[in-house]
């Protein structure tokens, strides 16, 4: 159809089906670049739409040239544009309401499509350990409703609650955080991880919830908070604010390099934790630590010596080649733990902008002290006089190994393991020699 010769010649009745058909093809226009932006599941659904609302804006226009001849050849001019607008809006608002109808039932389909993945993950691993699928009425109970005072924890994910389950058991409940973008990434990522994992140091996941979309984890619940409170944030441990000791130090370094060590060993694909950190290193009512935090886990496939992966982790910990090269392995998180130690001998946080600018960063600030020869300076002064020097050397050198400017220079988690045992038997022989009474 011509409408250009039609509007020329003035052909009255065939000029209310070109109105329509001009005013149609740009609404269906701009509504194409609104569906672009819409998920690749509603594509098919929106254009189906598209064609009923031209069907029936066709039979809309059939029925007007339809009606009486007189209706149509002496129409009013007054009244054209009612009609022509009537038909463009009935048609729009019969277009919108489809397409709220297509994009809730989409969304509800992708909804229940990750519930099903979600509920199904626990079979993925044969011979992985099962966890409880908890309804969000559960954990509301648990939580006396998210009650502030409940609150334990709190970080880009979300908050940590403590819980307690109807079965007596308490619990920590982790519960993410819609605005976080990575959230639903991570809290699948986490699932997947624990799912395989089953090691005296690493934090245990009892369950989780995605009811109504939401991202929870309920975690096995540790007394004593994390490293990090107990080193340089003393007024948030519980029970206890006193300071560790070196043995206990130690301890803690070993059983979580012991739990490091599992994770790039203990399957045919290394796990890399990728946020090796203080604050994720969580301890027991006994002082036994348990590393957590699994959101930013990766593995790294065996026939590949690293993985290629925009650079996640916490400041002050991440590897300078992994954010240099952005290629992750396991001696990534070998970096991050060298930081730690240096952490539980000095008792300062990794990242410190209120001290004097060469010793913000506790990396650099290390080395500089082991070069310099003037680590014993600063030392954690709860410290002094405790630690053995011969244990001392074996700790320090260990550390700094762990942060050397290339992988292939660092140990492995296993080397370092093996070496705080040694640092450990000769303090622990030292503090039984001098717990012996004098000989009469």
């Amino acid at each position: 159809m011509d409408c250009k010769l039609i509007f020329e010649e003035k052909e009255e009745g065939k000029e209310l089906i070109c109105y329509v058909h001009m005013i149609a093809y740009y609404v269906l226009r701009i509504l194409d670049g609104i569906c672009g932006a819409i998920h690749n599941t509603y594509h098919l659904q929106a254009y189906f739409s598209r064609l009923l609302v031209l069907g029936f804006l066709m039979d809309m226009v059939l029925a007007a040239t339809d009606a009486p001849q007189q209706a149509i050849t002496h129409p009013s001019n007054n009244n054209k544009p009612w009609v022509i607008g009537g038909v463009v809006t009935a048609s729009v608002l019969l277009l919108a309401i489809f397409n709220l109808l297509v994009w809730y039932l989409c969304s509800r389909r992708r909804k229940l499509h990750k519930s099903v993945q979600l509920s199904n993950l626990e079979f993925e691993y044969e011979g992985g350990p099962a966890y409880t699928l908890f309804s969000f009425s559960e954990i509301e109970i648990a939580t006396n409703n998210f009650d502030k005072v409940r609150v334990i924890g709190e970080g880009g994910f979300g908050k940590v609650y403590i819980g307690t389950l109807k079965d007596g058991t308490t619990v920590a409940i982790k519960r993410g955080s819609t605005r976080y973008h990575q959230g639903e990434k991570e809290f699948r990522a986490e699932i997947t991880v624990l799912l395989r994992l089953r090691h005296f140091h690493l934090i245990s996941l009892l369950g989780c919830c995605n009811e109504n979309s939401e991202m929870i984890l309920v975690y096995e619940y540790m007394d004593n908070g994390t490293l990090r409170q107990h080193l340089y944030d003393r007024e948030n441990t519980q029970p206890t604010n006193e300071p560790l000791t070196w043995a206990q130090r130690l301890k803690i370094a070993i059983q979580s390099a012991s739990g490091l060590h599992y994770l790039h060993t203990g399957f045919q694909s290394p796990i890399i934790h990728r946020d090796v950190k203080t604050s994720n290193i969580l301890l027991n009512k006994n002082l036994n630590a348990k590393v957590s935090d699994f959101g930013l886990s990766r593995e790294r496939p065996v026939v590949d010596n690293a993985l290629s992966s925009a650079v996640k982790g916490s400041f002050g910990y991440i590897d300078p080649e992994y954010y240099r090269r952005h290629r992750l392995t396991e001696k990534s998180d070998v970096y991050s733990f060298g930081v730690v130690l240096f952490e539980i001998l000095f008792g300062l946080p990794a990242l410190d902008s209120t001290r004097p600018t060469e010793q913000q960063m506790l990396s650099e600030w290390a080395l500089h002290c082991y070069r310099d020869d003037i680590l014993d300076q600063n030392i954690d002064p709860y410290l002094m006089g405790e630690i053995l020097p011969q244990c001392l050397e074996i700790y320090v050198k260990t550390a700094t190994s762990c942060l050397a400017d290339k992988g292939e220079d660092r140990p492995s988690m296993g080397d370092v393991l093996v070496s705080l045992q040694r640092a450990l038997a000769l303090q622990e022989s030292r503090d039984v020699f001098l717990q012996m009474p004098p000989e009469l």
